[in-house]
């Protein structure tokens, strides 16, 4: 029992003297923060830049990559007609997941008010009623991305300056989907309840990939849930957030 311990406290060392210490991740993060925000700013009013990946979870290696999701903040997806709230700024999308294995659905357009021509592009006719094509969608924003990028699930992905990069665009919902209130009540010890509220207040993002085994993959949409994946890693202990990065140091 005492060998193994010694031999857990050496496998910390290693991993500290790897992966970095709890103030050098911290760090990490800090500066991961501030380049998130300095994008945003810098970008127009109609985008929102959500970094996420190796480098934002504080996870810092030669190979690690840089993920970044693009919120198209003129739009929302709601999940049924009683969320819509009149907002000429805003175009609307309804979830329309009838016909979708879970996690993906399909998007249905309401109110056409600030559609760009790639997004209005991206329309076809389904029952009588306008929707967004995900294939569609990927094909129309490819030229909005590196040039030298290639199509990666829903992400444009290439290498910049040595570094992998995943670009995703996405469409954000302020609420949190109904299929997934189940996980608010598995949540007891951790993580604590101040970071489901702020996970739940955040929603979910739709991202332009389709389920290969659904009815509909060239035109559905998966529910992404980046935001959430970054509060529970941030909430994560040093040794879990070792022990979280070392299969990905063992890929690597």
């Amino acid at each position: 029992m005492e060998s193994m311990q010694h031999m857990s406290e050496l496998v910390f060392m290693v991993l500290c003297r790897k992966l970095g210490s709890s103030e050098q991740v911290t760090m990490r993060r800090d500066i991961s923060d501030f380049r998130e925000m300095i994008l945003s700013n810098e970008t127009r009013r109609d985008f929102r830049i959500i970094c996420s990946g190796s480098y934002k979870e504080g996870f810092k290696l030669d190979e690690s990559d840089r993920d970044a999701m693009i919120s198209l903040v003129n739009y929302r997806v709601i999940w049924n007609l009683s969320q819509n709230q009149i907002n000429c700024r805003q175009t609307l999308f309804l979830v329309d997941s009838s016909e979708s294995p879970p996690g993906y659905t399909l998007i249905r357009l309401l109110s056409p008010f600030t559609l760009t021509m790639k997004i209005w592009a991206s329309r076809f006719g389904l029952y009588g009623k306008n929707y967004i094509s995900s294939s569609n969608f990927r094909e129309n924003m490819r030229f909005s991305s590196r040039p030298d990028s290639h199509v990666h699930g829903p992400c444009r992905s290439g290498n910049f300056k040595g570094v992998e990069f995943d670009d995703a665009y996405s469409f954000p919902s302020d609420v949190w989907p109904p299929p997934a209130l189940a996980w608010i009540k598995r949540c007891h010890s951790w993580p604590s309840s101040g970071v489901v509220d702020d996970i739940i207040r955040k929603g979910c993002h739709f991202v332009a990939i389709g389920n290969k085994l659904g009815n509909h993959e060239e035109n559905e949409w998966r529910i992404s849930f980046a935001y959430a994946e970054q509060k529970l890693v941030y909430s994560m202990n040093h040794c879990q957030f070792l022990t979280y990065d070392l299969p990905k140091l063992i890929l690597k």
